[in-house]
Formats: C-alpha cells, sequence, structure tokens
C-alpha cells in the first residue's frame, strides 16, 4: 500500500472486482468447508419429558399427626439421585444397551454418556404442585426417548420403595425403643419395690386421714386451733404450738406435700413429710435415713423417667403407623407424568441453519479480507506522485495496452465465475431453505447409502 493513501471505497470496489475470481474461490472454498463441517458434526436428537409431584390434600388433614416427607427436600437432591451411578446403571440394565453383563467398562461409558446428555430441571410452584422436566440429547433418538421415559420410571419406583422402607425402618425402631424402655420400666419397678419390701417402707395413707398441698393443712390445722380455742385461753400451750404450726406452714412452698396423721386418743397431730409418683402412688419417709430417702426418691424418679419415654414413644409410634399407611397406600404424592418422551422427528443439534449463515458471512468477509490483505502487501508503484516523492523524474506515462482478444478471454472467465458463484449460492440457499423447514436431503440420502458418514460422526464425537 502507497504512504498517505487515504480509505476510499470507490476503490476497493473497483479491487474486489478486479479479484472476482480471488473472491469468488476463497468465499466458495470457506462457505464449502461450513458446510461439510455442519454434516460431519455428529447429530443430537434431545427427548423430553415433564413430570408433576402433585401434593395430596391428606397432608392438611394429618398435619401433627403423621410425619410427610418434605418435598422441598426430594425436589433439592432430585438431580443428583437422577443422575447417580446406581440408578443410571439401573435404566442401561433396564434397556439392555450392553448385551455382555461382564464387561463393566461399556456400562461405565455408557453411564458417563448419559450423565452428560442428561438435564434436570425442577420449578416450585405456589399452588402445592411441584414439576420437574428431564431432558437428553443422544445421537438415537429411540434410545433417547426410551432412555428418559425409564429413567422417570425408575426414579418413581425407587423413591416410592425408599420412603416406603424409610417408614417401615422408623416404625420397626420406635417398636424396638418401646420394648427396650419397658424392660427398663419393669426392672425400676422391681428395684423400687424391692427396696420398698427391704427397708420397710409404709405406703402414705395406711393409719392417715389425707395428704393435700401447703393450703389444705393449714386449713385443717386452724380448724384444730378454732376447737382448742374453745376450751382453753390464747395462753394455753397446745394453743400457743398450733399458731406455730399454722404460721410455718403458711411459709413453706405451696407445691411442697404433707400427710396428717392422727396421734391417738389425745387428738394431736404430727406431720410427716412423704415422696410421690405421678401415678399417685406415695410412700411415706418418716422413720428413713438420709441415704435411704435418697435412694427411695432416685428409684422412684428413675422409674417415673422411663413410664414418661415410654409414654411419648407410644404416642410417636403412632405417628409413624400412620405415615407408613400413608406411604403404603400413595398418599403422601402423586408423580403424574404429563409430557412423555417421544422419539424426535429433527436433530436438536448441530444447527445447521445458524452454522450455514456463519458460513456465508464467514466465506464474504474472508473473500474481502484476502483481497485487501493481497492489495496491503502489493509495493508496486501506482501513481506518478509515489514517483516523484522519490525525487525521480517523470518522463511520461504509458497505458497499458489491451487487445479485444484479451478483453473477450477476461469476460469469458468472469462470465465463468459468475455462473458457478450463482450456481452454488443457489444450491447453497435451497440447502438452507430446507434446514429450515427441517428437511435434510443430504442426511437421508447419506443414510440410505451407508456412506460411513456414522463412523466420521463417531471419530469426531470422541475428539469434542
Amino acid at each position: 500500500m502507497e504512504p498517505n493513501e487515504q480509505f476510499n471505497i470507490r476503490r476497493y470496489l473497483l479491487l474486489l472486482n478486479k479479484n472476482k475470481r480471488l473472491f469468488a474461490a476463497t468465499a466458495i472454498g470457506i462457505m464449502s468447508l461450513f458446510l461439510v463441517v455442519s454434516f460431519i458434526l455428529p447429530r443430537k436428537f434431545e427427548a423430553k419429558s415433564t413430570v408433576f409431584i402433585e401434593r395430596s390434600i391428606i397432608n392438611d388433614l394429618i398435619k401433627g399427626m403423621a410425619i410427610s416427607p418434605s418435598m422441598e427436600d426430594r425436589l433439592r437432591v432430585l438431580q443428583y439421585t437422577m443422575l447417580s451411578r446406581t440408578l443410571l446403571a439401573k435404566v442401561v440394565e433396564d434397556l439392555d444397551l450392553n448385551p455382555n453383563k461382564a464387561d463393566t467398562r461399556k456400562t461405565e461409558e455408557l453411564v458417563l454418556e448419559f450423565q452428560k446428555g442428561t438435564i434436570v430441571k425442577t420449578k416450585e410452584d405456589r399452588r402445592e404442585t411441584d414439576l420437574f422436566t428431564v431432558s437428553y440429547k443422544g445421537s438415537n433418538p429411540k434410545i433417547a426417548s426410551d432412555f428418559v421415559n425409564t429413567l422417570i420410571r425408575r426414579y418413581v419406583e425407587e423413591n416410592v420403595a425408599s420412603k416406603r422402607e424409610e417408614s417401615f425402618g422408623a416404625t420397626r425402631f420406635m417398636e424396638e425403643q418401646i420394648a427396650h424402655f419397658k424392660e427398663k420400666l419393669d426392672k425400676a419397678e422391681t428395684d423400687l419395690t424391692a427396696f420398698v419390701q427391704v427397708k420397710g417402707v409404709r405406703a402414705a395413707g395406711q393409719g392417715e386421714r389425707r395428704a393435700g398441698t401447703v393450703r389444705d393443712k393449714a386449713q385443717i390445722l386452724e380448724s384444730r386451733l378454732a376447737d382448742l380455742q374453745l376450751r382453753y385461753t390464747d395462753t394455753h400451750p397446745d394453743v400457743v404450738r398450733l399458731k406455730a404450726e399454722i404460721v410455718d406452714m403458711k411459709s413453706r412452698p405451696s407445691s411442697e406435700r404433707f400427710l396428717v396423721s392422727e396421734a391417738g386418743a389425745s387428738g394431736s397431730s404430727s406431720i410427716e413429710e412423704t415422696t410421690a409418683g405421678r401415678d399417685g402412688r406415695r410412700y411415706s419417709l418418716r422413720g428413713l435415713l438420709p441415704e435411704d430417702k435418697a435412694k427411695l426418691i432416685a428409684l422412684d424418679r428413675e422409674r417415673e423417667s422411663f413410664k414418661t419415654t415410654l409414654d411419648e414413644l407410644a404416642g410417636r409410634l403412632n405417628k409413624s403407623e400412620l405415615s407408613k399407611q400413608m406411604q403404603i397406600q400413595d398418599k403422601s404424592a402423586t408423580f403424574r407424568i404429563i409430557d412423555p418422551a417421544i422419539p424426535p422427528d429433527k436433530p436438536a443439534s448441530p444447527n445447521r441453519v445458524i452454522i450455514i449463515l456463519l458460513g456465508i458471512a464467514s466465506g464474504i468477509a474472508g473473500g474481502v479480507g484476502l483481497i485487501v490483505l493481497r492489495d496491503q502487501m502489493n509495493s508496486s508503484v501506482r501513481s506518478v506522485d509515489t514517483l516523484k516523492s522519490f525525487g525521480l523524474p517523470v518522463l511520461a506515462v504509458i497505458p497499458r495496452m489491451v487487445l479485444a482478444a484479451d478483453l473477450e478471454a477476461q469476460r469469458k472467465k468472469d462470465l465463468r465465475v459468475y455462473q458457478i458463484s450463482a450456481v452454488f449460492g443457489v444450491f447453497l440457499g435451497v440447502m438452507l431453505i430446507l434446514e429450515a423447514v427441517g428437511y435434510s436431503p443430504i442426511d437421508f440420502t447419506l443414510d440410505q447409502m451407508n456412506f460411513g458418514l456414522a463412523d466420521i460422526r463417531g471419530m469426531v464425537r470422541k475428539v469434542l
């Protein structure tokens, strides 16, 4: 390119016209390359299925009565579960894709291929309905659709079976724990009974009038005080002592329990502490050593603790049993396949329309770029001003002499270039239209001729 030469669109158009054969050859070559690549790339057929998970209204009716698995937890691990090696290996076995069962390497290759080509998407709906879709892209449309349908069927079966097994396992666990704590409760009852018999502990209420709270005992003492005041003065020792007992009684916590017993014909009363269990069983602590009192209270508390735990386990067992029945009868949630996968008619990839359009744009850009690059690298002198800039005298300018025969030959060559370009353009346009409407005669022809294109695509697939 000559120095100080500015961009001139007219000049480049003339340059393009002058090098039309180079432009056409370059553009056609690049477009042909894109077209060939679009047919060499392995075809991928996409099969897709949509599944609804409908939550049962029973979940709301028995809320708090049974334990139902969380649907959010299921959807959170849905993708990992469906793409797990264990589940995919079962699908491969169901479809009999590996006749040689001993060839574990082939099974692993199929599992990896399915993991790469499978997409699981979830969508949560506020209307108590959850949706997920499963899609797979493969080279065989029949296998693609069969794989998606089998994968969903297998997942539903495995999901239901696992939830049932989980419910049965929970029930068995609760029953085992109930039996375990029943043994502990029986042992605690035996130990308490043995201690009472050995120590000669007297059950509260034998020879006693009744047991009550601080308020009850205070009322009884006040009634006796009134009787004594009718017979004696306020300075009588029994009246003074009973008043002191009433004051002491009212100063004690209201939850403390006492026994009031009769002490002979004199009508005097005494107060003794007792230990009382939740089942109403009470033992008098009067006359016991401090360590025996502590032992008796500890044994009674241990028995009550086991009994409370046993009651709670029995309630949870009822919930577990109800949950198990829900899983057995499939009342918690229902999987509905509303859109099963069908063998696709046309491949999802490669998108030949896009590839052909990119080829056309790349061909035009490549042809123009090559001509401009060639012009940039041309160091020949093409103007008088360039010679003058070197300080050389210009004596004359000799125009190019073109013969009529040369012009005719050039015209025929240009006509041939136009014809080839027109034919190729029509062919490319027809291919573009056919691919846009979903009809590929080249694919059909190659498949019928068994041209070996499948082997080429297989090699390309391994490279990619």
